[in-house]
C-alpha cells in the first residue's frame, strides 16, 4: 500500500491533468453529439473523470494533495461549468442540468475536505459558486418569463406549438374552437407543459445541491476563509431575485444555503452590501434578513 502511495503521489498532477482534458474532449459530444449513442458514452466517461477527482479529493489519509493540484482541481471544474454560461435549448438544457449536479460535487468536496490548502485558492472557487447561481436564477427568470429567451434554440416539436397555436388564433371563432380540440393540438400542448415541468423540477433539484455547497462553506470553522467573498454571493443572490416571482419549493430548496452564508457576515458587511443592491435587491435583502432572524439564526441562551 506503501509503495503505491508512493507510486500515486509521483503522478497526481499527471492525473488531474489527463481528467482536465478528458472533460474538456468528451463534454461537447455529451451535449452536441451526432447521435444518442455518442451522447450517452460522452455521458459517461466524463461522469467517471468527475468520479476520480472526487475520490482524489476525499481521500485525504491515503493521498496528501498540493495547491497546485487544488488549482487543477479547479481547472477541471471550471472546464465542466463553461457550458453554464451559455444558452441552450430544450434538449441541451436537460443535459446542462446534469452537468450542474456534477459541478456540484467537486465544489462539495473541495470545501468540505481540502479546506485548508483552498485558502489561496478561494476567489476561483468563489468564481464558480457565481457561475452555478448566475445559472439557476436565469433558468427560473425563463420559466417566470414564459418560455424560451430571443436567440435560444427550440426543438421542432416547440415550434410546431407555437406555430400551430399562432395559427389557430387568426382563424374565426367556430374554426377555432374546433381546432383547439383537435388531438394534433394537445398532444403538443401536453408535451410542451410536460416539458417546463420536467426543466422546473430539475432546477430545484440542482438549487438543492448549490444549497449544499452553501451550508458547507457557510460552516463556522471556514469564516476566516471565506468572509472576503461571501458577500459576493449573497449581492448577487438577492439582486438576481429582485424581479423574480419565487415559489415555496424555490425558496426552500436555495435558502438554507443562503441562510449558511448569510450567518458569516457581521453587520457592517450587511449594510455595505444594502448600499449597492437596486431597488428590487434591497427589497429582497430586508426579506432575507428578516426571514434568516426569524427562522435560522441562533437568538436564545444556552
Amino acid at each position: 500500500l506503501k509503495r503505491r502511495s508512493k507510486i500515486l503521489h509521483a503522478h497526481l498532477s499527471s492525473i488531474l491533468h489527463r481528467i482536465a482534458h478528458t472533460v474538456a474532449a468528451f463534454l461537447p459530444t455529451w451535449l452536441s453529439g451526432t447521435s444518442s449513442n455518442i451522447r450517452v458514452l460522452s455521458e459517461r466517461v466524463v461522469g467517471a473523470a468527475v468520479r476520480v477527482l472526487s475520490l482524489l479529493l476525499t481521500n485525504q489519509k491515503g493521498i496528501s494533495l498540493k495547491g497546485s493540484h487544488i488549482s487543477l482541481s479547479l481547472h477541471v471544474v471550471s472546464t465542466l461549468a463553461s457550458p453554464l454560461t451559455l444558452r441552450h435549448g430544450a434538449r441541451l438544457r436537460r443535459a446542462v442540468f446534469k452537468v450542474f449536479l456534477l459541478v456540484c460535487r467537486p465544489l462539495l468536496f473541495l470545501i468540505k475536505h481540502r479546506a485548508k490548502l483552498l485558502a489561496l485558492k478561494f476567489a476561483a472557487y468563489n468564481k464558480q459558486l457565481l457561475v452555478l447561481l448566475h445559472y439557476l436564477l436565469h433558468i427560473w427568470r425563463r420559466r417566470a418569463g414564459g418560455g424560451a429567451t430571443d436567440g435560444e434554440a427550440n426543438t421542432s416539436m416547440i415550434v410546431k406549438i407555437k406555430s400551430t397555436t399562432k395559427r389557430l388564433w387568426r382563424h374565426p371563432s367556430s374554426y377555432r374552437g374546433r381546432a383547439l380540440q383537435s388531438p394534433r393540438y394537445h398532444y403538443f400542448s401536453q408535451y410542451y407543459e410536460q416539458q417546463h415541468l420536467e426543466e422546473y423540477q430539475s432546477s430545484i433539484e440542482c438549487a438543492h445541491a448549490l444549497s449544499r455547497v452553501f451550508e458547507a462553506v457557510g460552516q463556522r470553522e471556514h469564516i476566516k476563509l471565506v468572509n472576503k467573498y461571501i458577500p459576493y454571493v449573497i449581492h448577487a443572490y438577492a439582486e438576481g431575485t429582485g424581479a423574480l416571482p419565487m415559489d415555496s419549493k424555490q425558496k426552500n430548496s436555495i435558502l438554507p444555503g443562503v441562510f449558511a452564508l448569510l450567518a458569516l457576515c457581521s453587520e457592517i458587511e450587511m449594510k455595505q452590501m444594502f448600499a449597492n443592491l437596486d431597488e428590487g435587491g434591497k427589497a429582497v435583502f430586508k426579506i432575507l434578513v428578516e426571514d434568516y432572524k426569524r427562522t435560522y439564526k441562533f437568538t436564545g441562551d444556552v
